[in-house]
């Protein structure tokens, strides 16, 4: 079964991950909207597998109304992630 409305049901917020490969970032910000919608999430953290490097990496942080491109080491998106985080 899928996990992610089970936990839904029983957590205020969730945040998903979505990662795909190959996509330009309009299709990865409305797979990211989809998944944000169809399983009632807080946010969704969304990635492009090719913007994946040994040092450093870029998402976008896609919520209902907003989004937010992030990038940098991993260290320093890690640290924006959870910065956009406390907002919810």
């Amino acid at each position: 079964p899928k996990m992610l409305p089970l936990i839904v049901k029983k957590c205020d917020k969730v945040v998903g991950f979505k990662a795909e490969s190959g996509v330009d970032k309009l299709d990865l910000v409305k797979e990211a909207r989809e998944s944000l919608n169809r399983n009632f999430l807080s946010a969704v953290v969304a990635n492009d597998l090719k913007d994946v490097q040994a040092g450093s990496t870029k998402v976008i942080f896609v919520r209902s109304r907003y989004q937010s491109e992030i990038e940098g080491s991993k260290a320093e998106v890690a640290h924006k992630l959870i910065e956009e985080l406390a907002r919810i």
